[in-house]
């Protein structure tokens, strides 16, 4: 099979992209029903929501990837000329329907990806991709009408690749002329000269803008959510740590060793309503050269264990989710260059403006390289026990 196109066959680059981007949009489709019906009654209902919602925003960049890609092969290359026994309304449906799969393989992605932007949440786009799109800012506002043309576009591009699927099996069932087999590089010789004209691509840019219209509309006339919250509700969701102790106890020669780091800073965004728009999550910066470990802190700060030199700064990045009364913080812990999926149980005592803190977790050693050429735990133990004692302020708008 040829690789271009010719006039009465697609050729294999057509054919590669045309049903790897059916695999990705199916996908992307069933992930994101999936991701916004399932429940959230419990953290481990909550991560199943956010990997859901992670894996259909990846194969959506990946969408808008392929949707370029076959946009600048169908520029360089001509379709083949449609099959005899196609009367003029099929072809013309058949070139709106061919404008409009390729912009929304553009435009409902991109749309998708910038409501990713303007948001702020946890749920990631995975490698190779970035989160944030250029000139795009954390706004409520853009995140609420990117929110409604994505579903709009989504539902113009949802209905036209059902017409397109009901015209191919319409052709391949009933007219039984191989237009089906043709996209798996039949080379059928039955054509019918055509000429592409501009009316089916200005149809398609009238649909995407009643779309866009109806974005509009609907942004318009019906307000934000938080504009209708109550004063009291309106208030910052950001917490500072403004004190505490950081501590960590390991056993040396079989007596328990305690330390600290006395220089972090703690960033909270908490809100006890949680409506569900926004995640609740810390991020805990320690400087590493602040460790205080009394006569053996030149030892620690040492090549062997923190490595403070090579890697001056551990971070500590969550979600906090509900745990019978308490709290869970599930996230990453990122300490010597070596990165780790960890759970900081916890305990709130939270007031109008300030919030009490106290949690513990037990950490190997080993998982981070620390004094790892020390294996005998009797000289230096193999479990570390952290515990977390802070106060937080709420911070004014």
């Amino acid at each position: 099979m040829r690789r271009a196109n010719t006039k009465t066959q697609y050729g294999a680059t057509t054919i590669t992209l045309h049903w790897l981007a059916a695999l990705m949009i199916f996908a992307a489709f069933v992930s994101g029903y999936i991701a916004h019906s399932a429940p959230e009654t419990h953290s481990a209902e909550v991560t199943r929501k956010l990997t859901l919602f992670s894996l259909h925003k990846t194969t959506g960049v990946w969408i808008f990837v392929i949707g370029l890609a076959r946009i600048l092969w169908a520029f360089t290359l001509p379709r083949p000329l449609p099959l005899r026994g196609h009367n003029r309304i099929e072809r013309t449906l058949a070139d709106i329907a061919y404008w409009l799969l390729y912009s929304a393989m553009v435009l409902v992605p991109l749309t998708g990806w910038a409501l990713h932007s303007a948001t702020t949440g946890y749920a990631p786009i995975w490698w190779p991709f970035w989160q944030d799109l250029p000139f795009v800012p954390k706004s409520d506002f853009i995140a609420r009408l990117m929110q409604e043309l994505h579903f709009l576009f989504m539902l113009v591009f949802g209905g036209t690749i059902a017409l397109h699927i009901l015209g191919a099996l319409k052709h391949s069932l009933v007219a039984k002329d191989g237009t089906l087999r043709r996209i798996t590089g039949a080379n059928i010789t039955k054509v019918t000269a055509h000429q592409h004209q501009a009316k089916p691509a200005m149809t398609a840019i009238l649909i995407w803008m009643l779309a866009l219209y109806g974005g509009a509309t609907l942004i318009t006339t019906r307000p934000l959510p938080q504009t209708a919250l109550p004063v009291a509700e309106s208030q910052s969701n950001v917490w500072i740590a403004e004190s505490g102790t950081l501590q960590f106890q390991i056993s040396q020669f079989e007596r328990n060793v305690t330390g600290q780091f006395t220089d972090w800073a703690a960033e909270i965004h908490f809100d006890a309503l949680n409506t569900g728009k926004h995640l609740n999550t810390v991020k805990v910066t320690i400087d590493m050269t602040s460790v205080d470990l009394g006569s053996l802190t030149a030892q620690a700060m040492g090549p062997d264990y923190f490595d403070v030199l090579t890697y001056p700064r551990a971070v500590f990045e969550a979600i906090i989710l509900p745990k019978a009364e308490s709290y869970v913080a599930r996230g990453t812990l990122e300490l010597r260059g070596i990165t780790q999926d960890l759970e900081l149980p916890f305990r709130l005592e939270k007031g109008p403006h300030t919030a009490k803190m106290t949690g513990g977790l037990r950490l190997n050693r080993f998982d981070f390289a620390i004094g790892d050429t020390l294996t005998d735990v009797s000289l230096l133990g193999e479990e570390v026990l952290i515990s977390i004692d802070l106060t937080a302020t709420r911070q004014t708008d």
